[in-house]
């Protein structure tokens, strides 16, 4: 689902990735959506506060995930970004040089 969004979102689709957040949301009261698939939408849609918030929540449930961060383009749009790099330095992986 977080794929799906991610995609609808960063094809302009915003309408669509919203209503996937939503369901990813409604998911989430009943069983365990991981943040990342959450960040994943947000990333598409260009919502990067929305992005950090779900990465932090996704540190705080040792999401394994987080370990595709360094090698994931997706992510390359935020490699720059210092929050981005703080949530690197938490997860335990290498900065880029």
């Amino acid at each position: 689902m977080g794929l799906k969004g991610y995609t609808l979102g960063a094809s302009g689709r915003t309408v669509e990735a919203r209503r996937v957040m939503r369901d990813l949301e409604r998911r989430a009261q009943s069983r365990y959506v991981p943040p990342v698939h959450e960040a994943l939408v947000h990333l598409g849609l260009g919502d990067h506060e929305g992005v950090f918030a779900a990465l932090e929540r996704a540190i705080e449930e040792r999401d394994v995930r987080l370990t595709f961060l360094a090698v994931e383009p997706r992510w390359m749009s935020l490699r720059e970004a210092p929050r981005f790099d703080v949530i690197r330095k938490k997860v335990g992986l290498p900065s880029e040089q």
